[in-house]
This record gives C-alpha cells, structure tokens and sequence, in this order.
C-alpha cells in the first residue's frame, strides 16, 4: 500500500513539475542545445558520484556555493532542488529543479531559470558513459532558451557564455575526478572568496 502511495505522489510531483515547464515554454523560444562528450580516466561510478551530487560547487569554478533542499521525488533522491550562488556578490543565482534521475543509467536532468530570470531559462542534461574499467565519457546537453524579444539581441553573446562556461566545468570535473581534489583554477578562486572574508 506504502509503495502505492509513494509511486503516486512521484507520478503527481513529477507531473507537476513537467506542467511549470510547458506553462515556461510559451514565454521562451529555444534558442539553443549544446552537446558536448569528454572522456575522462575514472571509472564510470566514480564519475557518476561527482556529476549526481547535488553540491556541484565542490569541484566548479563558476559556482561559490550550493544550496540543495526539496522533498524527496525520486527513490534514494532525498532533494529535489538546489540554488546555486556563481559569485560572491550574489549578482548570478541559479535555481535549478530535479526534474529526471536514473541511477542504474548514470543520466541527471535539471530545468533552471538563471539571472536575470525574466530572460533565460534552460535545461541541463548529464549522462555518464561506462567505457570500461578505468575510463568512462560525460556527455552533457544544454537547451538555452530566452524570450524572442531578448534572443534577437543576446543570441551570439549567450552562445559564446554557454561554449565557454562548458569548457571550464569539463575541466574542473576532469581535474577533480582524475586527481581526487579542486582544479588549480578553484583552489585560487577559494583562496580568493577567503581573502574577502578575512576583510569584512
């Protein structure tokens, strides 16, 4: 009866979820998906710990902190959101809902509206490919989307931000799964955020 009412409650958050996202749609037009695939030299369970845990600012360099909270929507997900600060200043924040999990395929989607939220919303997709003992691919998908008005001006500029910004989390997720510890890059942006601190 239990897993009844649990199998229900998913079915109706889920399905909640997916109508916010189609009420989004018609203020967005997609103006964007971005794939891009990269091996790294871990095995594919130990990526996928990286990638499925919700404090992606643990290992970004484009993040300062992240918040994860929410009711548990998918079995053995005991948060279905999380917010995440990409400076000190608070000027960039990103809330992002869980909005698909499968463990047994190594695949995590998010949908998230970023800064300023009136413009862009977006989809982030990863999948964690097994390509054998000691070597496995992340493949990640974005669907930018903005609002038509916005996208005629902004269209190249975003584009750009999202080629660039996928380059730096590939890099700091290759650095960190490969060698067990933060990229130089987000060792000297930590260093940074406490020099801050230390002044206020």
């Amino acid at each position: 009866m239990k897993g009844k009412i649990l199998m229900l409650s998913v079915l109706f958050i889920t399905t909640s979820n997916l109508e916010v996202m189609a009420q989004k749609e018609k203020k967005y037009t997609e103006l964007k998906t971005v794939t891009t695939s990269k091996i790294i030299h871990v095995p594919a369970d130990t990526l996928w710990r990286i990638i499925s845990h919700p404090n992606i600012s643990l290992w970004s360099t484009l993040l300062d902190s992240t918040e994860y909270f929410g009711e548990e929507i998918f079995e053995g997900v005991p948060w279905s959101k999380r917010a995440s600060v990409v400076n000190s200043k608070k000027h960039h924040e990103s809330h992002e809902d869980l909005i698909f999990y499968d463990d047994s395929g190594r695949e995590i989607k998010f949908a998230s509206t970023k800064f300023p939220g009136f413009i862009i919303s977006n989809e982030t997709h990863w999948k964690v490919i097994d390509n054998g003992e000691k070597q496995s691919s992340l493949r990640t998908t974005t669907i930018m989307k903005m609002k038509k008005f916005q996208a005629f001006f902004l269209k190249k500029t975003m584009l750009k931000a999202i080629n660039k910004n996928g380059e730096g989390i590939f890099y700091d997720i290759m650095y960190y799964a490969e060698k067990g510890k933060v990229s130089p890059s987000k060792a000297s942006r930590i260093k940074e955020l406490q020099k801050k601190q230390l002044h206020k």
